[in-house]
């Protein structure tokens, strides 16, 4: 049975296992004992030989790692005595993919010239002007190293050129959504045990009670999308019934998370979803999209009751939670300055004062690497001006003008792109629905916090994009312009 299992799967899916298995050798122990450069070694470099060998895998092999273990394969440096040197794995594996691209590109003489859309040539003119901001931050700016490391993590963005790069058929683009179903599968387990505990694992690196980590929150809205897509067209993924329970329980896990970007993103995919379906569809969408919401109140209400009746904490903590989710839903509509939350306070307070600094130099931004000072109710915090948590006011205050534009083009290109084939109709639009659906919830969360500026997140951003683009070239639409 396993073996003929094995034998469905193709092999590049098959190399990705190996390389997610001999990534975790490496990441696993380090949650028990210090940095191990021999481990290192050994975990990311016979994972760099399944790449070079198939330079999709490497893509793979990146959301998948980024997906399950996040900062501890997209933030671990490398430690030699007492050296930091924060080349990360995830550093690591992109450049592998990008070599293992280039070899099998330019080795096979039968591979076809590399054509670019108006997307990707907005996008490189965008990283130039990363570039520009950064010289002008070396010399303007008196911290250079956090200059350097802002521009590194704006810079992550290459990864959509490779994403078109690599997936450049219609079996490579299902692969992709395999995989990204596949994490959405082992995050479950993150699921169960932030509500067995009382505590999202991880999610002590975002302050107040979170039943699930914000970037394992984010990381579920994609495949929650792709099954509820599914389902609305008919189409099957893990089973009818199976689909429905993994769609419940993913679901669960994002409004567990407490995270209220997150809750305002998945509303505004569920919406595009609904909104970009047909009529017979759009009953189907809102029946399946209800019917979990049902679901989940009742599991939510039987629970409070089994509290109640015991009259005792058990672990999932539901009377807590009941509370802290009702404070945080409250605090979505109180917006009046005498009793707005202190959070969102604090945020508009911050983007003023950014924006005081940023008429300073219009066109030019005030460069990578500086700090803000914010007074907000009699306290003054000092924050790095890349962590506004407000992406598109970051990349404007820092790169001014001239870098937000072309930001502006990327994603006014990418919405033309999608409509271009949502119209045509092609025979991916379940995937095609979902994956927009993800850039819309993306877009939400670039208002209000860090989607840009880290790695574990921006990356999904500019992955979901270079889909789309990848589909729009598959198909040559317009001639690609």
């Amino acid at each position: 049975m396993i073996k003929n299992k094995l034998q469905n799967l193709s092999k590049p899916l098959i190399y990705t296992t190996l390389c997610f298995f001999y990534v975790s050798i490496f990441i696993l122990p380090s949650f028990f004992i210090p940095f191990n450069i021999y481990l290192y070694l050994f975990g990311i470099g016979f994972a760099s030989l399944f790449i070079l060998k198939v330079p999709e895998v490497g893509l793979y092999t990146i959301v998948l790692c980024t997906m399950i273990y996040e900062r501890f394969f997209t933030l671990q440096p490398i430690i030699l005595d007492v050296n930091i040197y924060k080349i990360y794995p995830i550093d690591v594996l992109l450049a592998v993919t990008f070599i293992s691209f280039l070899i099998h590109h330019f080795g096979n003489l039968g591979s076809k010239e590399i054509k670019y859309t108006r997307l990707e040539k907005a996008t490189f003119i965008f990283f130039l002007t990363l570039i520009v901001a950064l010289v002008y931050s070396i010399i303007k700016n008196p911290d250079k190293e956090l200059a350097l490391a802002t521009f590194k993590n704006y810079s992550y963005l290459l990864i959509l050129f490779l994403t078109i790069f690599i997936i450049r058929t219609k079996v490579q683009f299902k692969r992709i959504i395999k995989v990204f179903l596949a994490g959405g599968i082992i995050l479950i387990g993150f699921i169960i045990y932030g509500l067995a505990t009382g505590n999202g694992l991880w999610s002590e690196f975002t302050p107040g009670t979170r039943f699930l980590a914000q970037t394992h929150t984010y990381y579920l809205l994609l495949p929650v999308f792709i099954a509820i897509v599914f389902l609305t067209y008919g189409k099957e993924i893990y089973g009818h019934i199976k689909t429905q329970a993994i769609i419940l329980v993913q679901s669960v896990g994002i409004v567990a998370g407490m995270h209220r970007h997150l809750w305002l993103g998945f509303l505004s995919g569920l919406a595009t979803i609904f909104l970009l379906s047909n009529k017979e569809k759009r009953k189907v969408a809102l029946k399946n999209i209800l019917g979990i919401l049902l679901v989940v109140l009742i599991v939510f209400s039987i629970v409070i009751w089994i509290t109640a009746m015991l009259n005792t904490d058990i672990n999932i903590k539901a009377s807590s939670y009941t509370q802290r989710f009702i404070e945080r839903v409250q605090s979505l509509f109180t917006l009046k300055s005498s009793n707005i939350e202190e959070a969102a306070g604090w945020r508009l307070k911050a983007w003023q004062e950014g924006l005081v600094q940023y008429s300073k130099n219009p066109i030019l931004g005030i460069g990578f690497g500086k700090m803000l000072n914010v007074e907000f109710k009699g306290f003054v915090s000092t924050v790095e001006m890349r962590a506004l948590h407000n992406e598109l006011l970051g990349v404007l205050i820092q790169t001014g003008i001239i870098g937000l534009i072309p930001f502006l083009f990327i994603n006014y290109y990418l919405i033309k792109y999608f409509i271009k084939l949502y119209k045509a109709k092609i025979s991916e639009q379940p995937e095609l629905i979902a994956l927009f659906a993800f850039y819309v919830a993306t877009c939400v969360g670039l208002l209000f916090s860090l989607y840009l500026v880290t790695n574990m997140l921006n990356i999904f951003y500019w992955i979901a994009m270079g889909l789309i683009v990848s589909l729009y070239k598959m198909y040559k639409l317009d001639q690609i312009k």
